[in-house]
């Protein structure tokens, strides 16, 4: 099964559920989780090799046949295709009869996000063929894969082969996915109203309404939205008019308009110097291979006074509702990249990050190699 749908759907949040209910039932053989920001996570090569470890772990006769192809001399140089082969195909096969009182599922989400690397290109081709063969498998084995439509197997669209489900959005939003953001909006607020001092009575139950509307379906447009308003820094009455008024359009549009009015908002009236720093810190975090710890951002950045620092934290503090800021740095979403390093998209020049700088680029590629090695050997304490 396909499940696919625009950025910020909730194509994510269908398959975590999923692999929730799974567990519970006993049923959930492996899960892997695509991220286009690690570099673990997102390397085409680790796929099946967890799939595999994960199988181990599910099933005793699983375990065994992987454990014989272990024993092979050479096992470690092998490609993609021969893992898929030897520790997928292979090994379901000698054991469905014994899984078939039991169907085995594996969840992969997010497959567009693997191999964005234009060095994984060849390694990501030969992954997506793989996907291609489990058709062929028992059916007893279930597949489901969540993507946006676009970096698929051409497999993906044919009906005999693979059960699509579309996640609509914009005018196509069914009555379900309606309701479901309207409750997710009814409880934000009954969450944030005490943090922010706020009336039971705000806002109108009109703006309820608008608000749904205004997300077309889009789950992310609504966590963005409340994690503007939640921010402590600035008047939340105030934010809830921007976001409510304004142009708005269908899918990407809306949450293009959604980030472009977070950004205007919270650096409005910022000087040049503080944009520039703006562009850095975010250029930074956008191609990072892993997670940054904040503290270690102004040693990578090379701006480590205190005035310097207490810039990058000002900046950080206001990108809290489309980055996660605490601890380790990372987009809430890859569409806010996608948006911020696309001149059509972002409409303000001032926020659009150079994603051509390939000086600075590779400058920072190398400082997240050797901060990695750091990392490993401290074990991740920051």
């Amino acid at each position: 099964m396909w499940i696919s749908g625009s950025p910020g759907s909730g194509k994510s949040a269908i398959a975590s559920t999923l692999v929730s209910n799974l567990v519970k039932r006993g049923q959930l053989a492996s899960f892997f989780f695509f991220k286009h920001d690690h570099v673990i996570l997102s390397d085409p090569t680790v796929l099946w090799r967890t799939v595999a470890h994960d199988f181990a772990q599910f099933h005793p006769s699983l375990k065994s046949s992987i454990l014989e192809f272990l024993k092979r001399p050479g096992f470690r140089d092998t490609t993609i295709k021969l893992h898929f082969d030897s520790l997928i195909e292979q090994v379901l096969w000698q054991n469905h009869e014994k899984l078939s009182t039991v169907p085995l599922v594996v969840v992969i989400d997010a497959l567009d996000e693997c191999g964005l690397d234009t060095s994984h290109t060849p390694q990501r081709r030969v992954l997506l063929e793989s996907l291609n063969r489990w058709s062929r498998l028992p059916r007893s084995c279930k597949l489901v894969v969540t993507s946006r439509n676009e970096r698929v197997p051409k497999s993906f669209h044919d009906s005999q082969l693979c059960t699509q489900v579309v996640l609509e959005t914009g005018d196509s939003v069914g009555f379900e996915t309606t309701n479901d953001i309207r409750l997710f909006f009814t409880k934000a607020f009954d969450d944030i109203r005490p943090t922010l001092g706020l009336p039971d009575s705000w806002p109108e139950k009109s703006v309820f309404e608008r608000l749904t509307k205004n997300a077309s379906g889009l789950f992310m447009w609504a966590k963005t939205a409340m994690a503007f308003l939640e921010e402590g820094w600035d008047n939340p009455i105030a934010k809830l008019e921007l976001i409510l008024h304004g142009k708005m359009g269908n899918q990407n549009e809306n949450i293009d308009a959604l980030y472009q009015r977070v950004l205007e908002y919270s650096f409005k009236g910022i000087d040049n110097t503080t944009l520039e720093l703006f562009r850095v810190v975010v250029g930074a975090v956008i191609v990072s291979k892993i997670p940054l710890g904040r503290c270690y951002l102004k040693y990578c950045l090379a701006r480590e006074d205190d005035e310097a620092d207490r810039q990058i934290n000002v900046i950080l503090d206001r990108l809290s509702s489309v980055m996660e800021t605490n601890g380790f740095l990372s987009l809430r979403h890859l569409s806010f990249a996608e948006f911020l390093c696309d001149p059509d998209r972002c409409c303000n020049p001032r926020f659009v990050i150079d994603c051509t700088d390939k000086v600075r680029h590779n400058r920072f590629q190398r400082f997240w190699y050797i901060y990695s090695e750091v990392l490993a050997a401290f074990k991740g304490d920051c």
